[in-house]
């Protein structure tokens, strides 16, 4: 190459802290791709970076792809030997827009940015390059009275049921701070434009750093932890309440949090295994297939229409400006001179735009106009050869491998190449012997009142060549003659217009205009009150003179008279609506703001259907557009929601407590599903927005993530004492015990602890499993063992799902426990046993019960 190492390593001092705004961007900012571009090569005496120069590619470069990589190598070698190779970085902007874009979590997000310190930079001696914060404890955030935050929970509790002790649950005993490490690896970069980037988060507590999805899980236990330490001053309150109640409102607070963390999950999962690809024309195209994603409609959030738009966001040019300026201030006396409109503009510019994911791997190739034609032109001349200017071209070609981001690392290859085609230079060589003569002759044409054109031209040429063969000369003439035509026009227009105009509100208007310039105008106009009459009549004589050397062609054309009344009435602003987006069910925030609440419900495994008596509130939120047009004819547009009851519209599908259960997860202690439900029906939007279907019959309800509306439920195998999936003697002798028990408790169930299961017991201080009589586990339990429901105010098996130890069902009894319990759960054993080594279906399992319990008999 005839560029000098000298000019590019002086052109790339800066480039270093431009990629580490790049990089910090894109690790702090969600979902935001930087790409690093070529940075041109240099005359000495340059210190200003312009955008041209960034996506300069020389003309006599070998390969046609921008250096970039040896650029950059180039200055953090630099760096390196000047010994600038620590820093601190200001992230305020970045974190203020993250805070900004945190929804009903904002107050949360900033207290979290609050104590995020820390955050710096460094270049190891081998050039890679370092970004790393600290985090405090997310615990004290989430402890704070913030919309969505435990703090509120806590009060909320207290408030609830009457326990002022609740208001004081201390979360910050939870630990929940750790560091932030990325690694750019930059110290391969003069060989190759593939960069490997290694991240990861470590806990204070571990010690041990995490990647991607071990972060995930890592949040979704310390959620956990924190339903622990609630659950323990529940359990620790002396106040008189419903502590499985406020165990369950702990369960759906929470419950937010642990829906994010299963949507990172998802989408991870995505990340590893979708495959899609996808072509547009340009950027704008690109831009309005994402608006119309299910997820940006649902949060009636649309990204701006092209790259030009984008860039005049306020929120764009206050971090791109934040990162010219560290820029500026850490290149001197190099600057960057390039603003967001120019990088909008580029973006504009892309076009054949194609993308693609496989399994983790992903590509973005996109082309944009050569700029340098003059250079290549100049350049290829001397090699005899000129460039093809209509199938050059330039791309950026980005490689995404991240089929290791679920644990700490990905790797981002970048490209700038020139797609050049050259042709070589033509040479012809041609002779002629010719004789023309052109002659124009005299063409005229007058008219009276008209305007009178003469054109006279005269003109002959004679050119004689002499073209010498072996023995015979040949002289040719030839003769051209050309006669030009003249042509003349005229054209006489007159145009009478007459407007009479009469206002009958109390005064009157006459109003007369007279232009002389070939036309008259009369105007009088009549208005009463709200309406216009108007009269006009317009009259137009047309003449075309046309002469053609010897013949003339007189065309007349009359148009005349055109009548028309028109009425015009005052009106109101006119209002429209229109559906917009997928509606969805709202199931963020306060029971009375959500649009979906549901309690948990308790099943056997026999059981024939699922309750829908569990959904408390269902409501579909359905966004439309309002355009009002008022009487000035400017156009306002807002956005509106609107919920309507569906309630009485759902089901659950297919599923029912057999087909759902699981008997291995049974017999690993584990009882809980979720449920997803389904439109029972077509759904229509009220009449006023059209009424038509908006929810077809069979379609899963989902939320604002384009998540599952869940129903939790507990599904357990009768009988099942020691909850551990098995029916054995030891589920009758613990139901046997629990029935004695129950007598010196005054037959308070809640007092007495009934299975030995580890699940159904709780923490002390010191961590010590303690009897936890009145928790959902022990509750659950006592479910199942209440195989004996024929006694008087018996429960009916369509309200059996949700009532616990001392729940009452419409006011006429309680669950209640006897020894005859534990006669039929040693019954059923006795029969299962006798069955052998065949498997026992549901329905196998329901007739051994029947037996066990008499009804077969009936």
């Amino acid at each position: 190459m005839k560029n000098s190492l000298f000019k590019r390593a002086v052109a790339t001092v800066a480039a270093v802290p431009l990629a580490l705004t790049q990089s910090l961007t894109c690790s702090f900012a969600a979902s935001d791709v930087s790409v690093p571009v070529s940075v041109a090569a240099a005359e000495d005496t340059d210190t200003s970076f312009t955008l041209q120069s960034l996506l300069h590619i020389a003309p006599d470069d070998e390969d046609q792809y921008s250096d970039w990589n040896f650029t950059a190598s180039n200055a953090i070698d630099k760096l390196l030997a000047e010994g600038k190779t620590a820093g601190n970085i200001n992230l305020s902007s970045i974190f203020d827009v993250v805070a900004a874009n945190a929804g009903q979590y904002k107050e949360i997000a900033e207290h979290i940015i609050a104590i995020t310190t820390e955050t710096k930079y460094e270049i190891n001696e081998n050039g890679d390059i370092v970004l790393s914060a600290k985090v405090g404890n997310i615990s004290a955030a989430l402890s704070e009275v913030f919309k969505n935050s435990f703090g509120l929970l806590n009060e909320k509790l207290a408030e609830k049921y009457c326990a002022p002790e609740l208001k004081n649950i201390d979360y910050t005993q939870v630990k929940a701070s750790g560091s932030i490490k990325i690694v750019v690896g930059s110290s391969d970069l003069a060989a190759r434009t593939k960069v490997p980037v290694t991240f990861g988060f470590t806990p204070d507590e571990t010690g041990k750093e995490l990647g991607t999805a071990e972060s995930i899980d890592y949040i979704y236990n310390k959620l956990q932890e924190y339903k622990q330490v609630a659950y323990a001053a529940i359990d620790a309150a002396t106040s008189d309440f419903d502590k499985a109640a406020a165990k369950a409102d702990v369960d759906d607070n929470i419950g937010k949090y642990e829906r994010l963390t299963n949507f990172l999950t998802r989408n991870l999962n995505r990340v590893l295994t979708e495959t899609k690809s996808a072509e547009y024309d340009n950027v704008a195209a690109l831009i309005a297939r994402l608006n119309r994603s299910k997820f940006l409609q649902r949060h009636n959030k649309q990204i701006p229409e092209n790259g030009a738009a984008i860039a005049e966001s306020k929120k764009v040019q206050k971090l791109y400006n934040k990162a010219k300026n560290f820029f500026n201030k850490n290149a001197k006396p190099y600057t960057l001179d390039i603003e967001a409109s120019e990088l909008g503009a580029f973006a504009d510019s892309l076009y054949g735009i194609k993308t693609e994911t496989v399994k983790g791997n992903a590509s973005f190739v996109a082309n944009f106009p050569e700029d340098e034609f003059e250079a290549l032109d100049a350049y290829y001349a001397e090699q005899g050869e000129e460039v093809d200017h209509e199938n050059t071209y330039k791309q950026v070609i980005v490689n995404v491998d991240a089929s290791k981001i679920d644990g700490n690392s990905f790797t981002v290859d970048v490209k700038i190449k020139r797609n050049l085609v050259t042709k070589p230079i033509e040479t012809t060589t041609t002779t002629t012997t010719e004789t023309t003569t052109d002659t124009d002759t005299e063409s005229t044409t007058s008219e009276s009142e008209t305007e009178e054109t003469e054109s006279t031209t005269t003109t002959t040429e004679t050119e004689v060549t002499e073209s010498t063969t072996t023995t015979t000369e040949t002289e040719v003439t030839e003769t051209e003659t050309v006669t030009e035509v003249t042509e003349t026009e005229t054209v006489t227009e007159t145009e009478t217009v007459t407007e009479t105009e009469t206002e009958t509100s109390g005064s009157t208007v006459t109003e007369t205009e007279t232009e002389t310039s070939g036309s008259t105008v009369t105007e009088t106009e009549t208005e009463t009150d709200s309406s216009t009459t108007v009269t006009e009549t317009e009259t137009v004589t047309e003449t075309d003179t046309e002469t053609d050397s010897s013949t003339t062609v007189t065309e007349t054309t009359s148009e005349t008279t055109e009548s028309t009344t028109e009425t015009v009435t005052e009106t109101e602003p006119v209002v429209t609506l229109a559906l917009v987006g997928t509606p969805y069910v709202n199931n963020e925030g306060d029971a009375d703001k959500s649009g979906f609440v549901a309690k948990y419900g308790f099943y056997t495994q026999i059981d024939k259907a699922f309750s829908f008596n569990q959904v408390e509130k269902l409501e579909l939120t359905i966004m439309y557009k309002q355009d009002i047009v008022d009487t000035d004819g400017k156009v306002k547009t807002v956005s509106r929601k609107t919920a309507i009851d569906i309630s009485d519209k759902f089901n659950y599908g297919e599923a029912t407590p057999g087909s759902v259960f699981d008997l291995t997860k049974a017999q690993k202690s584990q009882f809980k599903y979720e449920l997803a439900i389904y439109a029972a029906e077509d759904i229509y939007a009220p009449a006023e927005l059209g009424g038509e279907v908006i929810l077809a019959k069979g379609t899963k309800l989902t939320n604002d993530f384009d998540e599952d509306i869940l129903v939790p439920v507990y599904i357990g195998v009768k009988g099942d004492a020691d909850l551990n999936g098995k029916i054995t003697s030891d589920d009758a002798s613990l139901a046997l015990r629990f029935y004695t028990q129950l007598s010196k408790h005054d037959a308070d169930s809640t007092a007495v602890q009934l299975s030995s299961n580890v699940i159904a017991k709780a923490k002390d201080a010191e961590g010590n499993d303690i009897d936890d009589p009145n928790g959902l586990y022990d509750n659950f339990a006592a479910f199942l063992i209440d195989t004996y429901t024929d006694y008087a105010g018996a429960i009916p098996a369509e309200e059996n799902w949700r009532v616990g130890k001392k729940d009452m069902f419409a006011g006429t009894g309680s669950r209640k426990y006897d020894a005859t319990d534990a006669s039929y759960i040693l019954r059923y054993y006795t029969w299962a046993s006798g069955q052998g080594d065949k498997v026992l279906t549901i329905a196998d399992q329901a007739a051994g019960w029947d037996y066990a319990t008499g009804k077969a008999a009936e």
